[in-house]
C-alpha cells in the first residue's frame, strides 16, 4: 500500500523513475544498521567505460544508504587513500550532505599503478575493527564492498582468517567484478562466499541496479533469523524520516543549482541598481525596494508535494531453507495527520509541538522551511534540530551553545525527560523580525520519534481550560451568532468537524458540527467566543468619524479559539490579497504573536509596516495590535488580540505636526526665553 488516506496515483511511469529498493522506507526495513567501506579500484586500467561502471555502482550503493549508517570509501592501487581528504581513517554518518559530497568527488581521483587488494583491505579491516570497538558507528552489521577489474597482486587467504573469521563479530565482503577474467571471477568470488558475502560481475549499465541490489538481500538475512523466533513481538516496525511523494532528488538538487545561480545574478543586478539609485540620490517612481516579481513567479502556486513518512515492516520468509526476506509491507503517513493530533489551542500562542527523529532530523516544526521560493530544497528532510532552535547568543551562525546541545542529547537518547529552559531567538513576517523569548522545553518518546513541547515563560502556563467553557445557552445564541454575520472565519488548519465532508469551507464545518451536535474542547471555546463578540458587528456612528479621518481600511479581532473577526472600510488594495483571506489563522499569526509577547508585561501597542512596499506608494497599510489578557498577576492569560490598519500616510501628518511644534518650542526656549508653564498650549 502506497499512501494513507488513499490518494490518486500519479500517471508517471514508474519503472524508469521510482525504484521502492532505494527508498529509505525499504532499505531501513530490510536491513540493520550498517556499517560500510566501499573499497574503489583506481589502478591505470580503470579508465573510460570501466571508471563510468565504477562509478555507477558507488552510486547505486549510496542510493541504499540511510541516516543510520556509517561509511566511507577509498581508492586503492599501490597505495590506500580516501575519496575525500578530510575523512582519513573514519566513518561518517550517510546523511544526505556527506553522501553528495562523496559523489562530487568520484570524479577527482586519478588512475595510475596496479591494483594492491591487500593494502584496500587491511585498511578496511583496521577501521572497521576500531569503530566496532569505541561505538562511534552503527553497531551493528559491518561490511566491505570491492569494486574492481581483477586481482593485480597475489593475496594470502590466511589475511581473511586473520581479520575475520576468528572474530567475534565477522563482517561480509562483497566483490563487484567489472572485468571479464574467469580466473580473476574465481578467486573474488572465493573471497565473497569466504566471507559471507556475493560476487557480481558486471560489464554493462543495465547490470547494475539489479545485481547491486542483491546485497540488501544478503545483508538481511540476520533479521530474517530473528523473524522465525517464535515470538512475534520480536517485529521491528521502521518509521523513515520526512520524504516527498515521487520527489526526484536529483531534479531537486539540479533545480536548485539552476535556480541559485538565477537568483545570485539577480542580487547582483539588484546592488548595481541601487548603487545607480544612491549616485542619483532620488528614488525613480517605478523603482522597487525589494523585488516582488522574479522569473520564478510560475513557482508561487500553492506547493504539490506530499509531505510524509512512512512505517514497514519487514516480511520473513517461513521456509526451512529459506535465508532472506521476501520483502517489504509499508504504507505512506501524510505529516498532517500528525499535525491533526495536536491541540494547538491548548498550547496557545507562541507555544508548538515538534516532531524529531532518532538523529535529531525534523519531522514537525513550525520553523522547519522545507522549500525556497516553492523549489524543493535538496536536504529538506536533513534539517538538524540545532538549526531551528536558536539560542540568544553571540555565537556565530552554525556554532551552537552548549545548553541547545545538550537539548538535542536528550531528545535524541530518549534516557531522560528534564525539563529544559532557554533563551531563544524566534524570526517572524518570513524572517524579517527576530523576538527574543524565554522558552520552555517538554519531551516524550513516541517510538522511534521524540515528541517535543515548548512553551513560553509566563504566560504559557496560564491557559484558559476550554473544557471548563460552558457552551452558549439556549442553543439560538450560538445559531445566531453564526448565521447573522459572514465576516468571520476559524483556523483553515484545526479540527471544528469530526464528521464533516472533506471539500466543506472551514465555517461550512463549523455549522456541521453544530447542526451534529458534536462536542469538544475546541467548539465549546469557539461557540463561546463567537457568543461573546456578537458585538463586534454592531455599527457605532461615532466611530465612523475615525474612520474616516484616519483612513482605516480594516478592524479586526482574533481569539485563542482560533476564530478572527473583521470589517472593511475605505482603501482596498486590488493588487494585495485581502486580509480575511491571509490573516485566519488566529494564534499563529505573526502580529498575534507580536501583540502577546511584547504587551504582556506593559500596556501597548504594536504598529508594523510591510517591508516590501513601493518608494513612492501612499497607500502603505500600518498594522496596529492590542493584546486582551485575562486574569491578573502570575494568572494573567491571553485571550484575543484586536487590530486595525490605517493609511501610513495619516500617520505622517501625526508624526508631522508634532515635530512641527516641538520645533515651536525649541525656538521660543532658546530665542524668546518663554518661560516653560507658558509652552502648555502647544500640545492642545
Amino acid at each position: 500500500m502506497r499512501h494513507y488516506p488513499a490518494i490518486q496515483w500519479s500517471g508517471e511511469q514508474y519503472n524508469k523513475t521510482y525504484d521502492f529498493r532505494t527508498r529509505t522506507w525499504y532499505t531501513e526495513a530490510i536491513t540493520s544498521p550498517k556499517d560500510i567501506i566501499i573499497l574503489l579500484d583506481r589502478s591505470g586500467s580503470m579508465k573510460g567505460t570501466k571508471r563510468a561502471l565504477s562509478q555507477q555502482i558507488v552510486n547505486q550503493i549510496l542510493d541504499t544508504l540511510n541516516d543510520n549508517d556509517f561509511v566511507n570509501i577509498y581508492t586503492f592501487t599501490n597505495s590506500t587513500e580516501p575519496l575525500v581528504d578530510c575523512f582519513n581513517d573514519t566513518l561518517f554518518q550517510a546523511n544526505e550532505e556527506n553522501l553528495r559530497l562523496l559523489r562530487e568527488n568520484l570524479n577527482v581521483y586519478d588512475e595510475a599503478y596496479a591494483a594492491n587488494l591487500v593494502l584496500g583491505f587491511r585498511k578496511a579491516f583496521d577501521i572497521l575493527e576500531n569503530f566496532r570497538h569505541t561505538g562511534t558507528s552503527a553497531r551493528c552489521n559491518q561490511a566491505i564492498i570491492l569494486i574492481t577489474e581483477g586481482i593485480d597482486y597475489d593475496y594470502p587467504k590466511e589475511m581473511f582468517f586473520e581479520h575475520n573469521k576468528d572474530k567475534d563479530f565477522p563482517l561480509r565482503v562483497f566483490a563487484f567484478q567489472i572485468g571479464q577474467d574467469p580466473n580473476d571471477a574465481k578467486e573474488m568470488e572465493w573471497i565473497a562466499c569466504a566471507n559471507m558475502g556475493y560476487w557480481g560481475n558486471m560489464t554493462h549499465m543495465g547490470d547494475i541496479r539489479e545485481k547491486m541490489l542483491s546485497y540488501l538481500n544478503v545483508m538481511s538475512r540476520p533479521i530474517n533469523y530473528n523473524g522465525k523466533m517464535p515470538n512475534k513481538m520480536n517485529r521491528n516496525y521502521i518509521w523513515s524520516y520526512l520524504h516527498v511523494d515521487l520527489a526526484d532528488r536529483r531534479l531537486s538538487n539540479w533545480l536548485w543549482k539552476k535556480f541559485e545561480g538565477i537568483r545570485q545574478r539577480e542580487v547582483f543586478l539588484e546592488h548595481i541598481k541601487n548603487d545607480m539609485v544612491k549616485k542619483k540620490k532620488k528614488m525613480p517612481p517605478n523603482y522597487v525596494l525589494l523585488q516582488t516579481h522574479h522569473e520564478y513567479e510560475k513557482y508561487e502556486g500553492k506547493s504539490a508535494y506530499k509531505y510524509m513518512t512512512t512505517v514497514s515492516l519487514p516480511v520473513y520468509g517461513r521456509r526451512e531453507d529459506e535465508t532472506e526476506l521476501v520483502g517489504v509491507a509499508g504504507i505512506d503517513v501524510p505529516l498532517y495527520n500528525f499535525k491533526e493530533r495536536i491541540p494547538y489551542y491548548r498550547l496557545g500562542v507562541n507555544g508548538y509541538a515538534f516532531v524529531v527523529t532518532n538523529n535529531g532530523y525534523i519531522l514537525i516544526h513550525p520553523e522547519h522551511r522545507t522549500e525556497f521560493e516553492n523549489i524543493l530544497k535538496p536536504t529538506f528532510n536533513r534539517v538538524d534540530i540545532l538549526e531551528v532552535e536558536v539560542l540568544d547568543d553571540d555565537k556565530e551562525p552554525r556554532l551552537f551553545g552548549d545548553a541547545v546541545i545538550k537539548l538535542r542529547e536528550l531528545l535524541v537518547n530518549q534516557n531522560e525527560t528534564i525539563p529544559i529552559t532557554l533563551n531563544v531567538k524566534f524570526p517572524l513576517n518570513d524572517m524579517k523580525r527576530v523576538v527574543l523569548s524565554k522558552r520552555h522545553y517538554y519531551y516524550s518518546k513516541i517510538g522511534p520519534f521524540t515528541l517535543g513541547i515548548v512553551l513560553p515563560d509566563k504566560y504559557g502556563f496560564t491557559k484558559v481550560d476550554a473544557g471548563n467553557i460552558p457552551r452558549p445557552n439556549p442553543v439560538e445564541k450560538i445559531y445566531n451568532a453564526l448565521n447573522n454575520s459572514t465576516f468571520w472565519t476559524v483556523h483553515p488548519e484545526w479540527v471544528y468537524c469530526q464528521k464533516c465532508k472533506v471539500d466543506q469551507t472551514p465555517v461550512e464545518k463549523v455549522k456541521t458540527a453544530f447542526i451534529k451536535n458534536e462536542k469538544s474542547d475546541l467548539l465549546n471555546a469557539l461557540f463561546y467566543d463567537l457568543v461573546a463578540t456578537s458585538w463586534f458587528d454592531s455599527t457605532d456612528s461615532g466611530f465612523k468619524l475615525y474612520i474616516e479621518e484616519y483612513l482605516i481600511s480594516h478592524i479586526f479581532l482574533s481569539t485563542h479559539s482560533g476564530l478572527t473577526r473583521w470589517k472593511r472600510f475605505n482603501f482596498i488594495d486590488p493588487i494585495v490579497e485581502p486580509f480575511e483571506k491571509r490573516e485566519v489563522k488566529a494564534i499563529e499569526e505573526d502580529w498575534y504573536k507580536r501583540s502577546v509577547e511584547f504587551t504582556y508585561d506593559q500596556d501597548m501597542f504594536i504598529y508594523s509596516v510591510p517591508f516590501e512596499t513601493l518608494a513612492n506608494d501612499t497607500t502603505t497599510m500600518i498594522t496596529s495590535t492590542k493584546a486582551v489578557f485575562v486574569g491578573e498577576g502570575s494568572s494573567k492569560t491571553p485571550v484575543a488580540v484586536v487590530g486595525l490598519q490605517f493609511n501610513h500616510m495619516k500617520m505622517y501628518e501625526i508624526y508631522s505636526d508634532v515635530v512641527t511644534k516641538r520645533k515651536l518650542i525649541i525656538f521660543e526656549l532658546f530665542y524668546n526665553s518663554t518661560p516653560l508653564q507658558d509652552i502648555s498650549h502647544y500640545y492642545s
